[in-house]
C-alpha cells in the first residue's frame, strides 16, 4: 500500500522541505494514494461474491445510512459497511471520508464498467444483474446500508426523483421492475 499523506509529509517535515516542494509532492503522490485506496476497498469486499453482489456492496456502502430522509447521501450516517469498516480510518465522516469515497466510486466504476445495477422483484425477493444481459443472482437485504440504498433507489426513480440528490451509488442503480412490485419488499424491511 501506497504511503499515506500523514507519512509522506512526516518523512518531508523530516527532511527539512518547504512549502513549494511538500505541495509538488502531495500532487505528486496523490493518484498512488488513490489507487491503492480503490485496490483496498476491492480487496475487502467479501470474497466469492457474483460481479451484481460487488456492485451491491459497493454501492449500498457508498449511499451510506441515515441522512435526512433516512435515504443516506449528504448528511449520511458516519458509519460505514461492516466490511468497509477497516479501510482508514472506517468512518465516511472521517478526515479521510471523501477520499475513500472517492475510492469506492471508482472501484463500482471498475466493477460495472458503462453498466449500471439493475434491481428487481421476484417472488418478493431482491434480484440483481449488472446489465440487461447480465447473469441475476438473489440479493441480500440485511444490513441498513442495504436496505437503505433499495429504499433510496425506489425514491428517486419511482416516487419523487428531486427528494433524493444525485450523487454516484443511486446512478449505478436502476430499478426494472414497475413501482408497485417493490412496496411489499420495501415495507417488508422497514419494520426491521
Amino acid at each position: 500500500m501506497a504511503k499515506t499523506w500523514a507519512e509522506t509529509l512526516n518523512e518531508l517535515r523530516v527532511m527539512g522541505a518547504d512549502d513549494a516542494l511538500i505541495a509538488l509532492t502531495k500532487r505528486a503522490t496523490g493518484p498512488a494514494r488513490h489507487r491503492a485506496r480503490v485496490d483496498a476497498t476491492l480487496a475487502a469486499l467479501p470474497a466469492g461474491l457474483a460481479l451484481a453482489a460487488l456492485a451491491w456492496e459497493l454501492c449500498a456502502d457508498l449511499n451510506g445510512t441515515g441522512g435526512r430522509l433516512g435515504l443516506g447521501g449528504n448528511g449520511r450516517a458516519t458509519t460505514r459497511a461492516a466490511w468497509a469498516q477497516g479501510l482508514g480510518k472506517g468512518r465516511w465522516c472521517a478526515s479521510d471520508g471523501p477520499a475513500y469515497a472517492s475510492a469506492s466510486e471508482a472501484a463500482i466504476g471498475e466493477c460495472l464498467g458503462q453498466e449500471r445495477l439493475e434491481l428487481f422483484v421476484v417472488d418478493g425477493a431482491l434480484w440483481g444483474r449488472v446489465g440487461p444481459d447480465g447473469v441475476s443472482i438473489a440479493l441480500p437485504c440485511d444490513t441498513e446500508h442495504q436496505r437503505t440504498l433499495l429504499k433510496a433507489a425506489w425514491v428517486r426513480e419511482f416516487f419523487e426523483p428531486t427528494l433524493v440528490e444525485e450523487r454516484p451509488a443511486l446512478s449505478r442503480v436502476r430499478l426494472v421492475n414497475e413501482p408497485g412490485a417493490f412496496i411489499p419488499l420495501i415495507r417488508c424491511i422497514a419494520c426491521k
